[in-house]
């Protein structure tokens, strides 16, 4: 049967794929060019070609068809256009794997989208090219069944990762509430666009201070600038201190404070913990 196969390259992405036709009229993609065109690692492709041969429903599209390659006309693990999808949707793009290795998940996308329409383009008129709506009913609901749960994983690891960074704001201390409070405002102030709105979110959490616990921390600074002066304090010093030292002064203003700032971390999604500055 190998022999009357009808085997061509489609240009995709940069790349050549390997596709065949048999006698039978079945179109068969090459998984091992599939793979590298995606990006994945020698091992990454070891793996989905086991996981499609272990694969109850995978396993019935697949077979071996002798293709040519660099050494050769060898055996290839190769897959049914039919079952593309239901392949390509099987490989998660996890959050992780978007941030460090962009590139490979916007490839993966893209497989996932286009590559059976394209691999059938190559071999049959664009008119009879199918779409998913033409796939079986069994091979259809195996599709969105597995979209659904790379959807639900997805929002499952971007909930446990809120999580993650709500306890790290949690975790503020009143006992060292200065500097982790310091991080978590100018974290904030990118997440607004930049360390140029420090001053702004600074001062919003001074006036919200000032309202919760009834007091005015201009009128405590200025105070505790007056008693310095009176005991001999220099004016340098004086006119260093700000707000946050009177905060610092009061147990319950330093527990208010750090109150505020955890409910502001979290108002506005701090998440970036490479921006902390300590």
């Amino acid at each position: 049967m190998n022999c009357q196969l009808e085997i061509k390259q489609v240009p995709f992405m940069g790349t050549n794929l390997v596709a065949a036709r048999d006698n039978d009229g079945h179109i068969w993609a090459a998984v091992r060019w599939m793979c590298d065109g995606i990006g994945l690692s020698s091992g990454q492709t070891k793996a989905e070609r086991l996981r499609i041969q272990g694969d109850k429903v995978l396993s019935k599209g697949g077979r071996n068809l002798v293709l040519p390659t660099k050494g050769g006309n060898q055996e290839t693990l190769c897959l049914k256009l039919d079952f593309i999808p239901l392949w390509l949707v099987k490989i998660s793009i996890t959050p992780n794997m978007a941030a460090e290795t962009p590139e490979l998940a916007a490839a993966l996308e893209q497989y996932q989208l286009r590559a059976k329409d394209v691999l059938a383009a190559a071999f049959l008129p664009i008119s009879t090219v199918p779409d998913i709506g033409e796939l079986s009913p069994e091979l259809r609901l195996l599709i969105n069944m597995e979209l659904k749960q790379k959807q639900q994983q997805r929002d499952i690891e971007a909930v446990n990762q809120r999580l993650d960074d709500i306890k790290d704001v949690v975790a503020l201390s009143p006992n060292s509430w200065r500097p982790e409070a310091r991080g978590l405002i100018v974290r904030i102030a990118r997440q607004m666009g930049g360390n140029e709105f420090i001053r702004e979110v600074q001062a919003e959490i001074f006036k919200l201070v000032d309202k919760r616990a009834g007091v005015s921390l201009e009128t405590r600074l200025t105070n505790k600038r007056r008693r310095m002066a009176e005991e001999g304090v220099c004016k340098s010093k004086r006119d260093r201190l700000n707000k946050a030292n009177v905060i610092g002064d009061d147990r319950k203003l330093i527990e208010i404070y750090v109150a505020i700032v955890k409910e502001m971390a979290v108002k506005y999604g701090v998440t970036d913990k490479k921006g902390a500055v300590c």
